[in-house]
């Protein structure tokens, strides 16, 4: 479209300076050398308004491809975010957008296939963010968790799992409330993650290292009676492997169950319970 434009706009500039010297002239007799000096100086004006005229937003969102897509990108607020707070997780998220685009999806559906990017991505940074933070995510994972076991069991333990399954080839869909809520705790990590790196370090107080590991070895006991102590090993461990040993929905049940339990502590032994390696939440 763009390119068509620019070949045909000589063209049609020229065809408008000689309408106006026409229409001025039709009176009078000139030497070419006049008529030639009006044209040319009627095409550099005419010229100059057009290019003036492509730089609009308006005309640019229509004939430049590029530019409309990078307008709708820097409109939405997670990759507004991570291009502020991150340039190195910006480039990744941009040329993996592009490349969804590219290959006709829509820009809502080429992030809803940029989620796990972005989660690996948040995962990283989550050791580094307050306790808000932390159970604001962590309240976020959990009702998504609840969609895919609704949705698919077999979704559920592909999120869940350390080396996932291969991807389906249709993404999940959430609900609204959920996808609000993850571009919501995105933007939260990434603009944590730009104050750490701006202000003074502070440790945040929190319960003993010994009353973690009790709280955490009571909510243990309380998954070996409801789902058995061959789950309560596999989730001891953290160690789901790539394909199941149990029935998927059972799995997605307790690890649900595991995270509900140690959210519903008290906020400083929420924080200090996924915080740990067993959660899985910064795995």
């Amino acid at each position: 479209m763009m390119e068509l434009y620019f070949l045909l706009l000589p063209a049609f500039i020229a065809a408008i300076a000689g309408t106006v010297i026409w229409a001025s002239n039709r009176s009078q007799v000139l030497d070419d050398s006049s008529l030639i000096r009006q044209f040319i100086l009627w095409f550099v004006i005419g010229t100059a308004l057009a290019w003036g005229f492509t730089k609009t937003d308006a005309v640019r969102l229509r004939i430049d491809p590029q530019y409309k897509l990078q307008t709708e990108l820097d409109a939405h607020p997670v990759y507004a975010a991570v291009k502020r707070m991150s340039r190195e997780d910006h480039v990744t998220l941009h040329n993996f957008l592009a490349t969804q685009i590219a290959q006709g999806k829509s820009l809502t559906d080429a992030f809803l296939a940029a989620r796990p990017l972005l989660e690996e991505s948040v995962r990283y940074q989550l050791q580094f963010t307050n306790q808000k933070t932390l159970l604001n995510w962590a309240n976020m994972q959990i009702e998504t968790l609840k969609e895919l076991q609704a949705a698919d069991p077999l979704l559920c333990f592909r999120a869940l799992s350390v080396k996932p399954l291969p991807s389906s080839p249709t993404p999940p869909l959430f609900s609204v409330e959920n996808t609000r809520a993850f571009y919501q705790s995105v933007i939260e990590v990434y603009e944590f993650k730009d104050r750490y790196n701006n202000t003074p370090r502070t440790s945040e107080p929190g319960p003993d290292f010994n009353d973690v590991k009790r709280e955490y070895r009571a909510i243990m006991e309380t998954v070996t009676q409801r789902f058995g102590e061959p789950m309560t090993k596999q989730l001891d461990g953290w160690n789901l492997a790539s394909a199941p040993t149990e029935p998927p929905d059972r799995i997605c049940a307790a690890k649900i169950f595991q995270l509900q339990a140690m959210q519903s502590r008290p906020p400083d032994m929420a924080n200090r319970l996924l915080r740990s390696n067993n959660s899985g939440l910064l795995r």
